[in-house]
């Protein structure tokens, strides 16, 4: 690697601690690395939805590292994971096997044909006898050859079964938030995409909630970001037990989470949407250490339905926009299209 090549690496590297340190992030591997692509410009998904938080007011937090993480890195582990060695292991046990059933096939060949032209020509009978007692030495050779195949071909059945499962495990895990335990924003990007599409051929409507959760600095700043962490999956929990099995939540980035209701109208969406601020505000917050109540968490919502023609983008930004009117009206209300729900503190 050539000097200035070097020099430029370490420049990266010191950006990127630079940004841990002045947002107060812990410099863990994986922290430092989503820091690094975004310094090094590799990734331009990744470049515009960092810019995009240190714009906002609130600032880089350990929870947008975790979101960031979850969206343009953590796809990354599939491949690191030890699925691709313990395939390729298989399949060269799998060959070797093959290869010793194919060797012991072309011996037993050659001996055969070796046997017929000794047979043609005449042989005595003691030549016979070795002839005789080489064929059964040959035979149980394949034989075992054989049956070691067969028996490396179920277990590589089984094998490949189970690899199966731990592949399907592994992509559902880079699916989900690590913190929340609900879906991340790629997995909802390319779930609601599916809605859309099921809603274009549908007369049935298509919902869409946006959840900010109020104040939610704050948390992180008073308490730390322990407890900011907690309230997220507080709210999570609560958005779990709340929606129904058809229903899809995840994780958006930082303190949103988002709703995807299929089948639903305005009202029925408004509905849970209240159902939702109401059984968020009324749990406690208790700091685990003491058990000691440290307040109640509140969230805005914004509610939506899919418009004929709109993109995906188009629709999130839409129901973005009622959400920010929600937050802009006191928060901890709902608000779809001009409907506003009753404020409660």
């Amino acid at each position: 690697m050539s000097k200035s090549r070097t020099e430029g690496i370490i420049g990266l590297a010191a950006s990127a601690f630079d940004i841990l340190k002045r947002h107060s992030i812990p410099p863990y591997p994986q922290f430092f690395e989503l820091i690094f692509d975004y310094e090094a410009g590799r990734n331009p998904e990744l470049k515009s939805a960092m810019e995009a938080v240190f714009k906002a007011d609130s600032g880089l937090a350990a929870n947008d590292v975790r979101s960031l993480l979850d969206g343009h890195i953590q796809p990354k582990e599939l491949a690191r994971s030890s699925l691709p060695e313990r395939m390729r292991d298989k399949m060269d046990a799998m060959q070797d096997a093959v290869d010793a059933a194919m060797t012991s096939a072309s011996s037993f060949s050659g001996t055969l044909d070796n046997a017929r032209e000794n047979l043609e020509r005449g042989i005595s009978v003691p030549e016979m006898k070795a002839l005789t007692i080489r064929l059964l030495d040959e035979t149980r050779h394949t034989q075992a050859a054989n049956r070691a195949l067969e028996e490396k071909i179920a277990s590589s059945r089984e094998d490949l079964v189970q690899l199966q499962r731990d592949l399907a495990l592994v992509r559902r895990e880079a699916m989900l938030d690590p913190l929340t335990r609900i879906a991340n924003r790629k997995y909802f990007e390319e779930t609601l995409g599916n809605f859309i599409n099921e809603a274009r051929g549908s007369v049935a409507p298509l919902a869409l909630l946006m959840i900010d959760i109020d104040h939610f600095k704050r948390f992180n700043d008073q308490f730390g970001h322990q407890t900011g962490d907690q309230v997220l999956r507080l709210v999570a929990t609560t958005l779990k037990s709340t929606i129904r099995e058809t229903d899809f939540a995840a994780r958006y980035g930082g303190e949103e989470l988002v709703v995807v209701l299929p089948e639903t109208d305005l009202d029925g969406a408004m509905f849970l949407a209240e159902k939702i601020r109401r059984n968020v505000h009324d749990k406690k917050l208790l700091r685990k250490s003491t058990n000691e109540i440290i307040g109640r968490v509140t969230a805005s919502i914004g509610v939506g339905i899919y418009r004929a023609g709109e993109t995906a983008d188009q629709f999130v930004d839409r129901v973005d926009g009622y959400l920010y009117e929600a937050k802009r009206h006191g928060r901890n209300c709902v608000v779809g299209r001009s409907r506003m729900a009753a404020i409660r503190r």
